[in-house]
């Protein structure tokens, strides 16, 4: 099964550089945001070519963002999602790697996640990858689901930034003036929560 699966991780090594590896495991960690898709060619894909950014959000919550205004428009009560590829073609985004898990426990109000994450600024040589998901919003009472709205987590394989390549999780743009994405998206049909945070 895990010869079918073509996964990318980036780490850090035990000399503290950053890599991009291949990883053939069929299994995920304790956190896992999956897009499933058929890939089949009756779904319905939306391209969003955008250059520049001209407000503070990044590209994947200007799309959640949207969606999030048409739900309210309409008054739909139930989630919108959707997953897909996008590109980064030009300019830079900040992005990170979690480093090897922490044995103390860390607080996140008081910003030791942050402190503990390492964070970096990547520029494509040709694209930058990024897989990505949205949901509008929890469709549960009190958002009993406990989702995370967006995550989307990048690759390029070359080796100028570092060892095979680079990668990690996007966060958004540093360079609003010369950022190029191009992104393709379908919607999502069902949503799962395996289980509870």
């Amino acid at each position: 099964l895990a010869s079918q699966f073509r996964h990318k991780v980036a780490l850090i090594n035990w000399k503290n550089k950053f890599i991009l590896n291949p990883c053939f495991a069929s299994e995920c960690g304790p956190l896992a945001n999956i897009f499933a898709s058929t890939g089949e060619a009756e779904q319905q894909v939306i391209k969003i070519d955008v250059k520049s950014r001209k407000g503070p959000m990044d590209f994947v919550h200007c799309l959640r963002s949207a969606l999030m205004q048409y739900c309210e428009t309409e008054g739909l009560e139930q989630a919108i999602g959707m997953g897909g590829v996008f590109q980064i073609l030009s300019g830079s985004i900040k992005a990170h790697i979690m480093p090897d898990f922490c044995n103390e426990r860390l607080a996140v109000n008081e910003g030791d996640v942050q402190r503990w994450l390492r964070f970096y600024e990547a520029t494509p040589k040709k694209a930058l990858t990024a897989l990505s998901y949205f949901v509008t919003h929890d469709p549960t009472p009190n958002q009993q689901l406990g989702l995370r709205f967006e995550h989307s987590h990048f690759f390029e394989e070359h080796p100028e930034h570092f060892e095979g390549g680079c990668g990690g999780h996007y966060h958004y743009d540093t360079t609003p003036e010369t950022i190029h994405y191009v992104g393709y998206y379908v919607v999502a049909k069902h949503l799962f929560r395996v289980s509870q945070p």
